[in-house]
């Protein structure tokens, strides 16, 4: 159970301030395991509340060029199988273990952003480019881990919290609407990142090593182009760097079949056709490449084809929404304060 609230004051022409607060109630309850044949094991109960402050300060340099500064403190609470689920697997010798004593992460986001809107850009041959840099450092505590280890055979996969991590980066972005012809936009962004585990009272070994699964640098792109209401045709990339799994990051082969974060680029393609009021056909291809990469070790999708049929209910003023091709996450995603782009 949670309660927010937030409040935006332009207190001078060319600077916002945004504050806000989120207060968490968080409770986790009748967990059990139940073996046939065997006793039921009840995991104790778990109660924790959160108060998380928020800020964001806005500086409007120029008309087109804005500074904006942000600071935020996040929890982010066990889940239910985390906590609580408990799996024996005899076929492929793995044993998942539970931990119903896992303390919540808490993390305090640093963010410091800059962003141009820049009009009739490139000699007018861009309506408008905005380009945007960003700083961000985030200070976990209690980070949840998972971790899988081979004893004699049989694979233990058990959930536990690292003291203290530090994830830093830069991520560069640019969307652009109008390129040489109306209707054809791009937006995309990479990301750098540095991630350190910085202490762990029950392993030593760990510090200074790669946080696992957060890989150093990330690219997405998407280019649209809409001649029409009701034409629209998109092409997508997306590509990472491998990243460890495990805390002492000893698997240096990122892209091979096991316990693994694979690297990664793919392409993908999409069209949108309105070829009625609220009616919209979609036909595509994700991985276009069919690139096989792994995660866990299950292999993500290959060469995919779709298609699919949309009825838009509309609202009564408008009778439907225009019909659009879904945008690219950004690469790193984290709680940032209110009033600033979430990544």
């Amino acid at each position: 159970e949670s309660v927010y609230g937030q409040d935006e004051w332009k207190f001078l022409p060319q600077w916002r301030l945004t504050l806000g607060a989120r207060g968490d109630f968080w409770t986790a309850f009748d967990g059990t395991n139940n073996a046939l044949g065997k006793a039921v094991l009840y995991s104790p109960e778990s109660y924790k509340g959160a108060f998380e402050p928020k800020g964001a300060l806005e500086y409007e340099v120029t008309p087109d060029f804005v500074v904006r500064g942000s600071i935020a403190r996040n929890y982010r609470f066990p889940t239910v199988t985390e906590l609580f689920q408990a799996l024996s697997n005899p076929g492929s010798n793995s044993i998942t273990v539970n931990n119903p004593y896992l303390q919540p992460e808490v993390s305090t986001y640093y963010d410091l952003t800059g962003e141009y809107h820049w009009r009739n850009a490139f000699g007018g041959n861009v309506g408008l480019a905005v380009p945007r840099i960003s700083l961000f450092e985030d200070d976990r505590w209690n980070f949840i881990l998972s971790q899988t280890a081979d004893t004699t055979g049989v694979y233990v996969t058990q959930q536990s919290n690292l003291d203290k991590v530090r994830i830093r980066g830069i991520e560069a972005a640019i969307k652009m609407t109008d390129i040489y012809w109306h209707g054809l936009n791009f937006n995309g962004n990479v990301t750098f990142t540095d991630s350190r585990i910085l202490s762990d009272m029950w392993d030593p070994w760990y510090q200074g090593m790669q946080v696992p699964r957060i890989p150093r640098i990330r690219i997405r792109a998407t280019a649209v182009y809409a001649p029409t209401n009701e034409w629209s045709i998109a092409g997508g990339m997306r590509y990472a760097t491998g990243s460890f799994v495990s805390a002492a990051n000893t698997d240096f082969n990122h892209d091979n079949y096991g316990t693994t974060d694979s690297s990664y680029l793919v392409f993908d393609a999409k069209a949108n056709y309105r070829f009625a009021p609220n009616w919209t056909a979609t036909i595509g291809i994700d991985n276009i490449g069919n690139y096989k990469y792994l995660v866990n070790p299950n292999p993500y999708p290959e060469r995919t084809y779709f298609i699919g049929l949309k009825y838009d209910l509309g609202t009564p003023e408008k009778g439907g929404a225009p019909t659009g091709v879904d945008t690219p996450r950004s690469s790193y995603a984290s709680g940032g304060a209110p009033g600033v782009q979430s990544r």
